[in-house]
């Protein structure tokens, strides 16, 4: 076997290697991750289910979208940032994927919230995307 063939294979090894253990910490995640994915998941669901998660732990970064540190949380967070650097590379993996997916909620939370319905229903992008066009209509006939 020449040495072209060997990285190669040993490329593939890695890739599902590390396409195994991503499966294994998505597998682990908490169920408020997998919602934000579903188009048909009620918004008022989601925020409790992701706040009930979060309800006893620390959030992963300082500040809340809803409101500005504690003194507490403050001290809270220095005890963290000391465990952190304790964590072996396999918790901070986890963490970190925590951490990306607790600001995915976020960004989710605050793109989505403008097209709530009264029973949290989501709009989906055709009904905002005729939402746009009948405003842009009513745009036109009102320059006329």
């Amino acid at each position: 076997m020449n040495k072209v063939s060997s990285l190669l294979i040993l490329s593939f090894l890695f890739a599902c290697t590390c396409s195994n253990a991503q499966q294994r910490n998505v597998s682990e995640l908490p169920s408020w991750v997998a919602m934000i994915d579903q188009p048909e998941t009620n918004y008022y669901d989601a925020i409790a289910v992701f706040d009930a998660y979060w309800k006893d732990k620390l959030k992963p970064e300082g500040e809340d979208e809803r409101g500005k540190e504690s003194k507490e949380e403050e001290k809270e967070r220095r005890v963290f940032e000391k465990q952190y650097k304790k964590m072996s590379p396999a918790e901070r993996e986890q963490y970190n994927l925590i951490k990306y997916h607790y600001k995915r909620f976020e960004t989710w939370e605050r793109e989505v919230k403008p097209f709530v319905q009264e029973d949290g229903r989501v709009l989906t992008q055709e009904e905002r995307i005729d939402m746009w066009h009948k405003q842009q209509q009513e745009i036109q006939q009102q320059k006329k």
